[in-house]
């Protein structure tokens, strides 16, 4: 009884762990309440702790980043994100011929990468550095149009560069810090 009780309790992690996922990208972007979102964090965090099931993982980055920006964290949140970017980009290039490559654009086709570049040029600008998140708008404008899909953020990139311009004007004054700007919740 004891062993049935075991397999039950992993079987329901990965449900709990989605559950939390979803609750946590709610609290963060649809409900824009760190607050809310910190003690679901907290929760999700102690679930991965114990279900090594996502060690490695695509889906593990995004959920530490997020997790990372629930307590404030965005140089965390920021080296997540970008790790997020990198293995997709890897997954994309490991399957870019073959039989795989399907499935693989089924999980995460381009505008996710575009996406997540959109997610981390915020966290980038969030943090107060609009000349790194201008640049990474640009570089998710240019994979777009590299893999003839619709760039999403024109407006984030115009509202960065108008800041970095009278950033640029005011001379040597500090960019603003802890400006949220509206965006998509990642899926």
């Amino acid at each position: 009884m004891a062993t049935r009780t075991k397999r039950s309790e992993k079987a329901k992690a990965p449900k709990q762990i989605e559950d939390l996922y979803i609750d946590l990208l709610d609290a963060l972007y649809e409900q824009a309440s760190p607050e809310l979102a910190r003690p679901i964090a907290d929760r999700l965090e102690k679930l991965l702790q114990k279900d090594t099931r996502y060690e490695g993982s695509i889906q593990l980055e995004e959920i530490r980043s997020l997790i990372a920006e629930s307590r404030g964290e965005l140089g965390e949140a920021i080296r997540c994100r970008e790790r997020e970017i990198r293995k997709i980009l890897e997954l994309h290039n490991l399957a870019s011929s073959g039989p795989e490559r399907e499935y693989v654009l089924k999980k995460y086709d381009h505008t996710d990468v575009s996406d997540r570049f959109d997610i981390l040029s915020t966290l980038y600008a969030d943090s107060g550095d609009l000349r790194q998140a201008v640049e990474t708008l640009r570089d998710s404008k240019s994979y777009c149009k590299a893999h003839d899909v619709p760039f999403a953020g024109d407006d984030l990139l115009q509202e960065d560069e108008a800041n970095l311009t009278l950033l640029a004007n005011r001379k040597g004054k500090e960019a603003p810090r802890g400006t949220r700007r509206t965006r998509p919740p990642a899926e």
